[in-house]
């Protein structure tokens, strides 16, 4: 190869990596445990989920279908652990609420199916902007109740957030 068609590989990755803004795509996490978070709720483990959507995605990327990409994954995630995806899906979409037809202000990044004052729950944490265009450093968990979501009664337990 040529100096100057070396010259053109090396413009075109730059190129890449610029337009690209060096993100890759991050994975959400889902997991299982017996943990009862009801004495320390801010203790559940979703730093590192939490952080990889953070560096991967911003504000500007918050859509529908990135919500819904995630939501795919986690389901799928929540099957391969022997879970009911349909489940999941559901405690989701009840933390958004009305929003759900809208473009969402946070994605998911973690869910864990554990206990809330023996209550089996589904804990679920959201990456957030406090501007729109800002980053996703930001977040806002839910334990909501895997019984009630059948019933009248608000499935939402408990819910924290950063500042």
């Amino acid at each position: 190869m040529t100096l100057a068609g070396i010259g053109i590989v090396i413009i075109i990755l730059l190129s890449f990596i610029f337009i690209t803004g060096f993100r890759s795509e991050a994975d959400p996490e889902v997991v299982v445990s017996e943990e009862d978070y009801a004495e320390n709720p801010t203790s559940l483990p979703f730093q590192e989920a939490h952080g990889e959507i953070a560096d991967a995605y911003s504000g500007n990327d918050l859509s529908i279908e990135l919500r819904d990409e995630l939501i795919e994954k986690m389901k799928t995630q929540a099957e391969e652990l022997g879970e009911d995806p349909e489940v999941l899906f559901e405690a989701i979409k009840t933390i958004y609420n009305e929003s759900w037809e809208r473009k969402p202000g946070m994605i998911p990044s973690y869910a864990e199916k554990c206990y809330y004052d023996v209550e089996a729950v589904w804990a679920i944490v959201f990456n957030r902007a406090n501007v729109p265009d800002g980053d996703l450093g930001h977040y806002n968990g839910y334990f909501v109740s895997i019984e009630r979501l059948e019933t009248d009664e608000d499935p939402i337990l408990y819910d924290f957030k950063c500042r």
